[in-house]
């Protein structure tokens, strides 16, 4: 809050474009807009950004991962932890991906919605489509501001089913 308050637009799409980045050095934000900046409610933040080359092309397929909360869980290593952890707040980061397909475009696959919690932490990802999209939905909670030694087990299952499932591709090819 302290970081965006009373900053121009573009000193605040500035402070967040690292922390809002996805995918590789190419990403590009293209838009934001904070919808509530107060001290005493969640900041909530909608953007728009591309990443030129993110889709994979083989054999007439093109394959996409929504995914961009891939490396979330990446540094918490419950099997390896010796001393608890703290978080300093409790969080939700609900990630909305919205695919749109070109009218020549057909699925091929999605993956199935893959969900997983603990007292602690939980997630949810699932993808629904139309004809003219495929959206991808993903919510991740860190329910406690901290994690003691006695529920790494429980959380460390969390983890690993996250971390197994985070980069499915979805497919989609020429009608």
């Amino acid at each position: 809050y302290s970081l965006l308050e009373k900053k121009s637009y573009e000193k605040q799409k500035k402070l967040l474009k690292d922390v809002l980045e996805k995918g590789n050095n190419k990403f590009t934000l293209d838009s934001l807009s904070i919808e509530e900046l107060s001290i005493d409610a969640p900041i909530k933040i909608s953007y728009r950004f591309t990443i030129p080359d993110y889709a994979v092309q083989n054999a007439g397929h093109t394959m996409i991962n929504l995914n961009f909360h891939k490396g979330f869980f990446d540094a918490l290593n419950f099997s390896k932890r010796k001393y608890g952890v703290d978080f300093s707040y409790s969080s939700t980061h609900k990630l909305s991906v919205s695919l749109l397909l070109d009218p020549q475009q057909k699925i091929d696959f999605l993956p199935e919605k893959v969900e997983a919690s603990s007292n602690q932490i939980s997630f949810s990802s699932s993808y629904n489509s139309s004809s003219t999209q495929i959206q991808f939905n993903n919510e991740i909670e860190l329910a406690t501001p901290a994690i003691i030694a006695a529920d790494f087990d429980a959380c460390d299952k969390v983890v690993n089913r996250y971390k197994k499932n985070k980069s499915q591709l979805v497919s989609i090819s020429p009608k």
